[in-house]
């Protein structure tokens, strides 16, 4: 009983990253591998280089984003071509994805249920699926155009493809297209109230 007790005591105690108020990504300059997470603490404190002071590595070449999905945080490496994979509370290593395509660019990576993720690239004209129980990639979906920023409402992923914005329902596998162009690095954001805003 009291191991028992000693875990349920040790799941209350603060993580590294409950103290964490906000991160930034650092891309770093093309080709040099200094890319690096800022993590701004809840005190207001600065601590630089997070990856690498906790995993005793470099994390890579142009931090492009980071998004958490499940229990774990993914990196997008743009000019390494890779994820890496680091949890939620010590921000350690769980896995790198490595992509092997000619000159792979990632850019976003979204969580879009059932163990799930897309991953997209600005010089592919697929999106990968990424099991994220695994951090295999398991499957490639064509649409015909480099992708890049993306953005779930629900069920439906929004997603830039070249001067398109392409609509992926992730409940039934189909896509469609919005009727409009916009430039392929439009942003898309959504506001509090479950609207999406297209800034061109």
């Amino acid at each position: 009983d009291s191991d028992n007790n000693q875990d349920y005591h040790d799941l209350d105690q603060p993580t590294l990253v409950d103290s964490i108020r906000y991160f930034a990504t650092c891309e770093g300059n093309y080709t040099r591998g200094n890319a690096s997470i800022t993590a701004i603490m809840n005190d207001g404190s600065v601590r630089q280089n997070l990856f690498q002071s906790i995993n005793g590595r470099p994390l890579g070449a142009v931090a492009q984003s980071m998004a958490m999905i499940e229990d774990n945080f993914y990196i997008v490496l743009n000019n390494s071509a890779k994820v890496e994979v680091v949890d939620d509370k010590q921000f350690k290593s769980q896995a790198t994805i490595l992509l092997y395509n000619p000159r792979p660019q990632p850019r976003y990576i979204c969580g879009i249920g059932d163990y799930k993720a897309v991953l997209t690239d600005a010089t592919c004209d697929s999106l990968r699926i990424i099991d994220t129980r695994t951090f295999e990639i398991v499957r490639r979906i064509y649409v015909g155009s480099p992708t890049n920023q993306m953005t779930a409402v629900g069920t439906k992923l929004f997603i830039k493809a070249g001067n398109e914005t392409l609509i992926y329902n992730t409940a039934t596998d189909n896509f469609t297209k919005l009727n409009f162009s916009a430039t392929a690095d439009s942003k898309m954001v959504v506001d509090k109230s479950g609207y999406l805003w297209l800034l061109t």
